[in-house]
């Protein structure tokens, strides 16, 4: 009865360092992929102020051809609704 209880008792407790292990590598886990996620971020930040400034350049440098586009879409958009609504 003794062996069986020790042995429960070992098998216990080492199931308890592996759920520990377990625990400790995840954690570990988790905080490098919230720095990934942070590094991740700043450069979308980075790309999309790049792509806005870009953008703003472009629209700059050709603001009639902008303008054109701009309107375009807008065509594009109220026909697009103007047919859906029909339906």
């Amino acid at each position: 009865m003794a062996d069986i209880r020790e042995t429960t008792e070992k098998a216990g407790q080492t199931v308890k360092e592996s759920a520990e292990k377990a625990r400790e590598a995840t954690a570990r886990r988790l905080e490098e992929l919230r720095g990934d996620l942070g590094e991740y971020y700043e450069e979308g930040l980075a790309r999309a102020r790049l792509a806005e400034a870009q953008f703003e350049d472009a629209v700059r440098g050709n603001p009639v051809r902008s303008v054109l586009i701009s309107a375009g879409i807008g065509i594009g958009v109220g026909i697009l609704i103007a047919s859906l609504l029909r339906r």
